[in-house]
């Protein structure tokens, strides 16, 4: 069994997630690459360079370090130079270059397809077996942010429902993540591991890497007693200790 209905764009996701950063790069090479008619020079403050250094100076006078090397994406001729050589994380600026490296190699109609299979026995409306997915890579398989790829789930059940399947049981294994290694990519801080975005190298991921936890009290409750945990998604198996300050 095939899901056709996991796949979606590339470029499309990442050019929506990443659309102000684009935009702000687009800018510079274009303000790089323009003609600029003859006539009297420009001020300093107004050219590629200038900007470009008024902005850091205002970024570094308040206590940040910052490095900008600008080339001519023709010619590789630099056009600007500040701390090129001090070795500084990239930060989300990676992103255009994830997104740029994905869009040529891959082209701007490139489809991720997650193929999810069956390897068990339906006895009637009963299945018994696991689903098993196998990972393509697909950076946004589950994820919330767009309608094509939040109802993952949903077309599974789809699936099973068009095959006369209204029970099930049975594990989720997720085939083709053999030879990870390790959960931190290099040079990664470590104390940015408790968030979604380093999430592991592995070639599937989920709902962005994302299980959102929510604590709630039962009407009433007092503030002694240790509240409901209810997860998001509802399958994630994950365990919470949660620990009442009646002092707080």
């Amino acid at each position: 069994m095939t899901l056709p209905g996991t796949r979606h764009t590339v470029a499309a996701a990442m050019r929506r997630a990443l659309l102000p950063v684009s935009v702000s790069t687009a800018t510079v090479l274009l303000s790089a690459c323009a003609h600029v008619p003859s006539g009297p020079e420009a001020p300093p403050g107004s050219t590629l360079p200038g900007v470009t250094r008024t902005l850091l100076e205002t970024l570094e006078a308040d206590g940040a370090l910052a490095g900008a090397y600008v080339v001519d994406a023709r010619t590789g001729e630099p056009l600007f130079k500040h701390r090129e050589n001090v070795r500084l994380l990239p930060a989300s600026t990676m992103k255009v270059v994830s997104t740029s490296a994905a869009l040529s190699a891959l082209g701007a109609d490139f489809r991720f397809v997650t193929p999810v299979s069956l390897e068990g026995s339906q006895v009637g409306g009963l299945f018994l077996g696991d689903i098993v997915a196998q990972a393509s890579g697909d950076p946004s398989l589950g994820s919330w942010r767009f309608p094509e790829t939040a109802l993952a789930c949903d077309r599974i059940a789809e699936a099973f429902q068009a095959r006369g399947i209204h029970q099930w049981r049975g594990n989720v294994r997720i085939a083709g993540t053999d030879g990870v290694d390790g959960l931190m990519g290099p040079g990664w801080a470590w104390d940015d591991a408790a968030y979604a975005y380093s999430a592991a190298p592995t070639p599937f991921v989920f709902r962005e890497n994302v299980v959102d936890l929510a604590l709630a009290r039962a009407p009433g409750s007092t503030c002694a007693d240790a509240p409901a945990v209810q997860w998001t998604p509802t399958f994630a198996t994950l365990s919470a200790v949660v620990r009442v300050d009646v002092n707080a």
